[in-house]
């Protein structure tokens, strides 16, 4: 016979705590792929915006695409920054904030991907 083991208030508590802990690890990463990403997306939109303006030819679907989910990477920064800002302040400033927006997108992504349902441990094999 196997009696389940007795529960531990402690134990409980442990768990608890450890669910509501900040995965400061994995906010980091998913700050820097954030920020990684938003540059590559912006670098490419500004290339192909340049290639468009020198031929005189319409954005391609694609270029639309790309500058949406450029807003959408950038959009509490981009809200906040504006063009006074950006004239009148330095440029160390302005990678201070981007770097504080991708952040504050990892602390999301995080916190999104720590709320998943985790899955149930498979029963043993005999």
């Amino acid at each position: 016979m196997n009696d389940p083991e007795p529960k531990n208030p402690s134990n409980e508590f442990r768990a608890s705590a450890n669910r509501n802990r900040v995965p400061w690890r994995r906010v980091i990463l998913l700050g820097i792929f954030h920020g990684t990403v938003t540059l590559v997306l912006i670098g490419y939109s500004f290339g192909s915006s340049m290639e468009n303006f020198e031929g005189n030819r319409s954005p391609e679907p694609l270029d639309r695409i790309v500058e949406t989910l450029v807003e959408i990477l950038v959009f509490p920064l981009s809200q906040l920054w504006n063009p006074w800002l950006s004239s009148n302040l330095p440029d160390a400033l302005e990678w201070i904030a981007f770097l504080g927006n991708s952040l504050l997108w990892g602390a999301g992504l995080a916190w999104i991907t720590s709320r998943r349902p985790k899955r149930p441990p498979e029963p043993e094999r005999m």
